[in-house]
């Protein structure tokens, strides 16, 4: 099994143009639940490029939707886009 890869958090929260702290979402909650993503933290300043890249059924298209605020993540949990900066 190889290890998760280190996201750098050093990029302060304000700074950032797209941030997610320990984002998660859970489809269909209790004893047949789904985990479509769990623990998710990442900052992307304006102007980086990213790349979201993975399996099939691994999230990506998730995390996507919620940045764009037609998903929304479990509670108690953060992720946004800044915009009109």
């Amino acid at each position: 099994m190889s290890e998760s890869p280190q996201i750098d958090n050093a990029i302060p929260r304000a700074d950032a143009y797209v941030h997610a702290d320990g984002v998660q979402k859970i489809f269909n909650p209790g004893p047949k639940e789904t985990v479509a993503l769990e623990h998710i933290d990442c900052r992307v300043r304006e102007g980086e490029f990213v790349s979201l890249l993975g399996p099939s059924g691994c999230g990506k298209s998730t995390l996507l939707m919620m940045l764009a605020g037609l998903e929304h993540p479990y509670p108690g949990r953060s992720i946004s886009l800044a915009v009109n900066r």
